[in-house]
């Protein structure tokens, strides 16, 4: 499993050209800490549908401006529970692109609202 020291000590990987992206998985849950050459860390997730499609989903920015790993742990539970109950991929990711966006917009971290917008309706229902 990933940690929190581990997440802070990635770097993106020494290959030349860095073209690719860095994915550190935690676990089997299908959660991700995505590395970019540039050094930018965010959570994905990754997992089907119950159809079997493959579900490459952005969940949000980690460190001090986003999630930490319990909350990412946390969110893509949700997720997980959401894809596999059938909701909607598509619906998922522009909800959660409109969180970021506006998230951004407000000057806030993106954590609080993603986690509000995103976790709630999954225990809801």
């Amino acid at each position: 499993m990933l940690t929190e020291a581990q997440a802070r000590e990635l770097m993106p990987l020494d290959e030349l050209p860095q073209t690719t992206d860095r994915l550190v998985f935690d676990g089997g849950t299908g959660l991700a800490l995505r590395v970019l050459p540039s050094g930018y860390k965010s959570f994905v997730w990754q997992g089907r549908t119950p159809r079997g499609r493959m579900v490459h989903l952005g969940l949000a920015e980690w460190g001090r401006a986003g999630l930490t790993l319990r909350q990412a742990r946390r969110l893509a539970a949700e997720v997980r529970a959401r894809v596999r109950a059938g909701e909607d991929v598509e619906a998922l990711r522009q909800e959660a692109q409109v969180v970021q966006r506006t998230a951004q917009a407000e000057s806030k971290s993106p954590k609080c609202s993603m986690i509000m917008r995103l976790i709630p309706r999954a225990t809801d229902s």
